[in-house]
């Protein structure tokens, strides 16, 4: 490949990327956050349409399988936003989504957000969730999954309940219980109610043994692939200037060139570029020790850094190591990891 000139800074605009560590602090804040793509609005607006379809007698359970920071939780807490906050509808720019939301009862629904691993048991995080959406103390909630659901019934009257359960982000540890059987529970009782269930389907529900039987019956389960991720950084992260597409086809194929192993196809390269593509498979497994770690933040800050760099430059995994080490250093699953590493680096990389 012949020599290029070119700088990072010829090729891409890099765009500072906010978002909420805490989706529940300010609703607003959530919303003008999220990045439509296709895909995520047309599943927006399906799952508002199953929320209209709720009434007495007619509850609806939809569970959101997919990768851990593939958007899972920033997805339910923008749809929870929507239905509590009316007056937040009139904010969205997306036509598809505002169509859909445009129908929903122009009230504020109850939304129960049910934080896993944030108490002893799930059955105890959801009369936290519950009595708070209700404005209700703890000590007058039923200690059972259908009285419970039967007592918030008769509270919110003739306006859905909404019921969110996603994984705590301030846990220490991946949630170790099997929550599955009490999940698939609640979903059979809610269709008897006035309730919509919405669970964001972690590993750690099923104790990574796959999506748990009872969830698989009782749960409409949708998808949320990374694709979507690669049209966000694209989009909003490093949009491309125009004439940029022959320069990175030449460095693509300089990759393909040098790296045998390099498999990712010109298209994705593309959309991530500079992140590496890797980056986005090793994220998942982040964020199964540092949940905190935002993977767009991430590029955005080191876009910044990299473009003086020549063109041919990629964010790659050791930037990442280092942003995250000290967070993976805390984790107690990590500790011999750590030592190894520790052993490896001192003994022998410092001897090379």
């Amino acid at each position: 490949m012949s020599r290029i000139q070119e700088k990072v800074k010829d090729i891409i605009e890099v765009r500072q990327y906010e978002s909420p560590i805490d989706f529940q602090a300010d609703p607003s804040i959530t919303l003008s956050s999220y990045h439509f793509t296709d895909v995520t609005s047309d599943l927006m607006a399906k799952w508002l349409d199953d929320v209209i379809k709720v009434n007495l007698e007619n509850g609806i359970a939809k569970a959101l399988a997919g990768y851990r920071g593939v958007g899972k939780s920033h997805f339910l807490a923008t749809f929870g936003a929507l239905l509590a906050y009316p007056e937040l509808r009139s904010k969205l720019t997306n036509t598809h989504v505002s169509s859909s939301a445009q129908l929903l009862m122009r009230r504020h629904y109850p939304v129960a957000h049910i934080q896993r691993g944030s108490a002893e048991t799930i059955l105890e995080e959801l009369r936290i969730g519950i009595g708070r959406a209700l404005g209700v103390q703890l000590n007058e909630l039923p200690q059972s999954v259908e009285e419970l659901l039967k007592f918030a019934g008769n509270k919110v009257s003739d306006v859905p309940l909404i019921i969110i359960v996603d994984t705590a982000l301030e846990r220490e540890t991946r949630v170790s219980r099997d929550d599955g059987i009490l999940l698939g529970t609640l979903a059979e009782i809610a269709r008897e109610y006035n309730v919509f269930v919405g669970i964001a389907l972690d590993d750690d529900i099923t104790e990574a043994d796959g999506i748990n039987v009872a969830i698989a019956r009782t749960f409409s389960i949708d998808y949320l692939d990374q694709e979507h991720l690669y049209r966000i950084v694209n989009t909003h992260i490093f949009p491309k200037n125009r004439q940029s597409q022959a320069l990175l086809t030449q460095i693509y194929k300089y990759f393909r060139e040098v790296s045998p192993a390099f498999h990712w196809s010109e298209q994705s390269f593309t959309s991530l570029y500079p992140l590496h593509p890797s980056i986005l498979e090793v994220a998942p497994f982040i964020r199964l020790y540092a949940p905190q770690f935002a993977l767009f933040g991430f590029a955005s800050d080191a876009g910044e850094r990299i473009l003086g760099r020549p063109a041919s430059s990629l964010i790659s995994l050791d930037e990442v190591f280092d942003n995250v080490e000290h967070k993976l250093r805390k984790s107690t699953e990590l500790v011999e990891v750590f030592e190894v590493f520790d052993k490896i680096s001192k003994e022998i990389v410092a001897t090379i």
